[in-house]
């Protein structure tokens, strides 16, 4: 198995904008040219992280990074090659028993993209493709990451094209790898191009996702799909308009409230994007959407891609692609205490020589450590991408 290997390259301290920060950057990894990384990071239970690139030795790979005795080192863990997939762009999901999950966007049978599972098998793994989608009507090119049902252990994603309708699915596999379409977007008021991760709703027997398309401002829809007796209906909680309220849902969390939580690619107070969160109101009588952040470009960011929960009521931890001291992006905590929100920036790329680029996902936190790591889509020493670590 080819294999990458490095070692971290720097560190550098960020300033805050609006509150003092003593964050430090650390690159764990420089990719090669064109490696691309653009999924979120997963930690298994061994504190190793894994994810993917989108071009990794031309149709993508997935990656182990680990560390031992203060060195990390990267591995190629399956190195696709068109026939069983290509071109993850979404990341890989863990079940109890280690096996990773996960989807490319393209190759597979009919070129339209696959759903993949990793096995561990000693030191190695075992590749399994385990369906490709067919561009027609379940749907094609999937692009966010699988979500797991801890009762069930059912998976469940979205693909962001085809379908009836040409404006996506969502679908689920099951343990059994089973896969059957759930819902078929029609791109009008339901919304169109799901491209984010689904979560479970704080009902039994509902996922709450996001189109980055559809609705009455065509600017992207927060949905709910309800199962009564093995049949999916949808629902439209808030659907975006770009104005004030925000515009192309990028990622989406659920809160201990059951509330959904996201971030905005623009619209806003000054056309940046925003953090928003979609409540429902008293008495079950629908759902209302309240901006909590607007993002300004510089120094605070612009183009939000990644939102990952703290303590998912309080705190997150938010990736844009642009924007920062020097527009490379950058890594930003929103806390809110009392009702009042406060926007910190951690950390901004371009600070240093070799720290990366143009994030485009969430980071992950360790939970023990609160360590955070992350990728950046480009940049770095070779100018393929890093992942990197930031204390606080």
């Amino acid at each position: 198995m080819t294999r990458f290997t490095g070692v971290a390259l720097c560190a550098t301290m960020a300033l805050s904008s609006s509150a003092a920060t003593a964050a430090v950057e650390t690159v764990l990894y420089s990719f090669p040219q064109d490696a691309e990384p653009l999924s979120r990071l997963e930690q298994l239970k061994s504190g190793a992280l894994h994810g993917t690139t989108y071009s990794g030795y031309g149709f993508g790979t997935v990656f182990e990074l680990s560390e031992r005795q203060g060195v990390w080192r990267v591995r190629t863990i399956n190195q696709f090659s068109g026939s069983n997939g290509r071109s993850p762009i979404a990341g890989v999901t863990h079940d109890p028993d280690d096996v990773l999950w996960g989807t490319t966007m393209l190759g597979g049978t009919h070129n339209f993209g696959t759903i993949y599972s990793l096995t561990p098998n000693g030191a190695d793994w075992t590749p399994n493709l385990l369906y490709s989608f067919s561009g027609s009507a379940d749907g094609k090119w999937p692009q966010g990451n699988l979500a797991r049902d801890s009762v069930t252990g059912t998976f469940y994603g979205t693909t962001s094209s085809s379908g009836t309708y040409n404006c996506g699915t969502a679908f689920q596999i099951s343990p059994q790898k089973a896969v059957s379409t759930l819902y078929t977007f029609h791109g009008a008021s339901d919304g169109c191009n799901p491209k984010t991760a689904m979560h479970s709703g704080a009902q039994s027997g509902t996922l709450l996702g996001s189109t980055y398309y559809g609705g009455r401002g065509n600017a992207g829809t927060i949905f709910q799909l309800a199962e009564v007796n093995g049949v999916w209906t949808e629902s439209v909680l808030y659907a975006f308009t770009n104005g004030i309220d925000g515009g192309y849902p990028t990622d989406i969390t659920v809160d201990n409230n059951g509330n959904v939580v996201g971030v905005t690619q623009s619209g806003g107070a000054s056309g940046h994007g925003v953090l928003f969160k979609v409540s429902q109101e008293s008495g079950g009588r629908g759902w209302h959407e309240s901006v909590l952040y607007n993002f300004n470009g510089t120094p605070d960011g612009n183009w939000p891609v990644g939102l990952a929960p703290g303590d998912k009521s309080r705190t997150y931890y938010i990736t844009t692609r642009k924007g920062g001291s020097r527009n490379r992006g950058g890594v930003f905590k929103y806390t809110s205490t009392g009702g009042i929100g406060q926007e910190t920036t951690l950390y901004s790329f371009g600070s240093a020589a070799g720290d990366g680029a143009s994030p485009q996902s969430r980071v992950n936190i360790e939970p023990e450590t609160g360590l955070i790591y992350g990728t950046t889509s480009i940049g770095g020493q070779f100018g393929g991408g890093t992942v990197y670590q930031i204390s606080e």
